[in-house]
């Protein structure tokens, strides 16, 4: 079991992906849509990271605008006991094998539905494996996280395993990172990071100043920065300078020292379609530049963001 003090001084990445397979990428001839974690470690060793939360890949549960695929992937989801019941196992157990004492593996948890099921199998999980906790991806089961609070049997779950939980942020309303903040404010004994920095949300940032359960992950900042420059007359997003990530990493930093962490998303650092013959080895490695962008923070600010923050939101806050 990997502890905080086992983590001290290590350069940490709160945010990848490994194990399980996305069904909707793979049908649609679309990367990524899979990661090992031996490949997981071997990235991680390219670039000198020594500990990496990871937690499966997601799979969108209604691909409402591709009918066939979406017909092809719920086939393929029905021989399975439940919900990213292949992809949990499949990450904890080369986890295991592979990546003792360098991953701290996450399962994934799908608010969609098949609850029982789903709680079930990550209750025997926990019993045979070290889970450190869970991730919701919002986009992709087109579902609000203030499910948790509206369902019973997923209030008394959530509660009751008390592990940190990451949710992913988009620009959808059910992954609105405002719209999470009832849950934050019922659920305030459980540490949440909300991913991607809740896409600068101002209103979400407004309250996360008053929220001592709940972080926010930078992650992929190559990606993240970009994806807001045309969002910057949006009235929902913090207005600031987006060409380069410093502006927002530098604000964040110094709203919010101690909820800032470093994250890469790896391998969700390159999307796009096989067919548009675009290649990930053509020396633009965007991990690599999420990396490049940690080193070139100073000293103490890459500590902060890379360890120690990260061990807060793992294991709660230290205490002197």
């Amino acid at each position: 079991m990997i502890t905080r003090v086992s983590l001290l001084g290590k350069t940490i990445d709160c945010h990848t992906h490994s194990g399980g397979i996305n069904i909707a990428h793979y049908l649609l001839e679309a990367y990524p849509y899979c990661c090992t974690i031996p490949e997981l470690i071997s990235k991680m060793n390219s670039v000198n990271i020594d500990i990496s939360v990871t937690f499966p890949l997601p799979n969108n549960q209604d691909l409402k605008e591709y009918p066939e695929v979406n017909r092809l992937s719920q086939n393929i989801i029905k021989y399975e006991p439940c919900i990213y019941y292949l992809a949990n196992r499949r990450l904890l157990m080369e986890s295991k094998m592979y990546g003792e004492e360098r991953v701290l593996p996450f399962v994934i948890f799908s608010l969609y539905g098949d609850y029982y099921r789903q709680i079930e199998h990550i209750n025997n999980l926990k019993d045979e494996y070290d889970i450190y906790g869970i991730k919701i991806h919002t986009s992709c089961d087109h579902i609000n996280v203030t499910r948790i609070i509206e369902e019973p049997i997923l209030l008394d779950f959530f509660e009751e395993l008390s592990l940190p939980i990451m949710i992913h942020s988009g620009f959808e309303d059910y992954s609105n990172a405002y719209n999470m903040c009832e849950v934050f404010k019922k659920l305030r004994h459980i540490r949440f990071c909300v991913a991607h920095a809740g896409r600068m949300n101002k209103d979400f940032l407004e309250q996360l100043y008053y929220l001592e359960n709940v972080w926010i992950d930078i992650s992929s900042i190559p990606i993240l920065h970009k994806s807001l420059i045309n969002k910057r007359n949006n009235s929902n997003v913090l207005p600031l300078d987006y060409t380069t990530p410093y502006e927002m990493i530098y604000y964040l930093i110094d709203k919010y020292p101690q909820k800032v962490l470093f994250g890469t998303d790896y391998p969700w650092v390159e999307c796009g379609y096989l067919k548009n013959h675009k290649s990930i080895h053509n020396g633009n490695d965007k991990y690599k530049e999420s990396s490049n962008v940690l080193r070139s923070l100073e000293p103490n600010v890459q500590r902060l963001i890379s360890n120690e923050n990260i061990c807060d939101f793992l294991f709660g806050k230290f205490q002197v």
